[in-house]
């Protein structure tokens, strides 16, 4: 018959002998039927996969579960199948509706029940009429592209393959090789209930399409096809702009170069983000969602943010994009002071958050040619003898007298002119002697403590950023970020 047929030959093509078959068997029509065909290929020879295992969920929602797992276990022991029925806990709380929340209860049991065997791979019995109906829900609810291109025949999910072997049949299919071969099969009175969207779809807008269109269900397979193939050559080019445009970091968080970004097709934009949100989380992106933050990297400013749903945060400081769970990016230094003294002790290492900074010290004689060997906002000179303290938090209100500038400004509107950004200003060292602010490494010197042509000896300080920091900051010049790695 067609429906086996079909999966045999599916079977042929996405398995091999060493597989052990998680089969999701509800005890309604499609999965019994699927059982039931795998079953009979479980006799084939060469054998198409290792084992079989049914496995039922109870979700314990209906009066009637029991009665369905009764039904599932019976047909087991009569065709001496492997099964095994497990309880779960729907989350009633978890704000994604009662059919979500199962599904979920659902997966997650099938993939941990999967864990425990050697090549596993679940099967679903998901078919033709199902991605009908998965195609229209998705697309009321604003799906994009992926979204649209509906279930596919082969997935993974938590590395373990997921496969749908009647996504190409019908139910009208299914019902006909029941009847056929007497498979068992009981009916979800939830299924008549039209309060839920799905079973809506299917009593009263499916079959006006139907109406329409008698090959829908034909039509839809082919359709998310092509979407599908389109889907993952968009995939493809997103994932080459993520590894040209995005830093994932070390404490989690993607940082995103908003240059590169913004130059890419409004496609790849969304699907790059797409990829980026479902590393913390794979499911209930929406096109809202995609959009949202595809604005906030277009949009003009030094900085903005916004809240999505799953705890995940999204902000802009200068150049950069950050998406992910900001508890490390955004902690603020707590005040406080390290003191130096370069005759002691010539290097000098701050671990902070997010970045780490080497101070290193030498004394040399006063020259005509120093001052402009020390050239440069990462280098500074002092009259030797200075002790110098390191101090790091200081408040942003703090006024300081740049170098070469008639008048003072407040460390606040520096951090601002240098476009540093509001996570790093907290863990900027700051350099005094005696109270004075003589040095903000690589942003500014001011006038305190400036070498004169009396001074014999000079202290030379060279500062020096790590590289993970200097990328996740992404505003300095080309010529500075060089002279810190000097």
């Amino acid at each position: 018959m067609q429906v086996a047929d079909t999966v045999r030959r599916f079977f042929e093509q996405y398995t091999v002998s060493q597989n052990t078959l998680i089969v999701g068997v509800s005890g309604g029509l499609d999965s019994m039927t699927m059982l039931h065909v795998l079953h009979a290929l479980s006799a084939q020879r060469p054998p198409l996969f290792r084992s079989l295992l049914a496995l039922h969920v109870h979700h314990g929602l209906r009066q009637t579960a029991d009665r369905d797992a009764a039904l599932v276990n019976q047909y087991c022991r009569a065709l001496g199948i492997a099964h095994k029925s497990v309880r779960v806990q729907v989350d009633m709380n978890s704000g994604e509706g009662l059919e979500a929340a199962a599904r979920t209860a659902r997966y997650e049991a099938f993939l941990a029940e999967a864990q425990r065997h050697i090549n596993p791979v679940v099967i679903l019995a998901h078919h033709q009429d199902d991605q009908v109906e998965t195609v229209l829900m998705r697309w009321l609810r604003g799906a994009g592209l992926h979204g649209l291109s509906g279930m596919r025949a082969i997935t993974t999910r938590e590395g373990i393959p997921i496969l749908r072997p009647l996504l190409a049949l019908s139910k009208v299919g299914l019902a006909e090789y029941a009847a056929a071969n007497q498979v068992p099969y009981v009916e979800d009175e939830t299924n008549q209930d039209d309060r839920f969207s799905r079973n809506y779809l299917r009593h009263h807008v499916v079959p006006r399409l139907r109406h329409l269109q008698p090959e829908i269900g034909a039509l839809t397979a082919r359709l998310t096809g092509a979407l599908q193939d389109d889907d993952d050559y968009l995939t493809a080019a997103a994932q080459a702009l993520k590894e040209r445009a995005v830093v994932t970091r070390g404490d989690g968080l993607f940082q995103v170069h908003r240059d590169l970004f913004n130059a890419a097709h409004v496609s790849l934009q969304r699907r790059l983000i797409h990829i980026l949100l479902n590393c913390f989380a794979s499911v209930g992106w929406t096109q809202r969602h995609l959009e949202a933050v595809r604005q906030l990297a277009g949009a003009s400013g030094t900085g903005s943010s916004l809240q999505l749903p799953r705890g995940i945060h999204v902000w802009r400081s200068y150049e950069s994009l950050y998406i992910g769970y900001p508890s490390r990016f955004s902690a603020v230094a707590l005040p406080s002071t390290t003191g130096w003294d370069p005759a002691e002790n010539h290097r000098l290492t701050l671990e902070g958050p997010l970045a780490r900074w080497r101070f290193f010290a030498v004394v040399t004689r006063n020259r005509d040619d120093l001052c402009a060997r020390c050239k440069g906002l990462w280098r500074l000179c002092l009259p030797a003898g200075r002790a110098l303290e390191v101090s790091v938090g200081l408040p942003t209100a703090v006024r300081i007298r740049p170098l070469g500038l008639n008048g003072s400004k407040k460390l606040q509107d520096i951090y601002t002119d240098k476009k540093v950004p509001r996570s790093f200003r907290s863990q900027w060292p700051i350099v005094t002697v005696n109270g004075e602010v003589v040095w903000l490494p690589g942003l500014v010197r001011t006038e305190v403590q400036t070498v004169q042509a009396a001074d014999r000896d000079v202290l030379v300080v060279v500062a020096h950023m790590n590289r993970d920091a200097r990328q996740q900051i992404g505003t300095l010049s080309r010529g500075t970020r060089r002279m810190i790695s000097e």
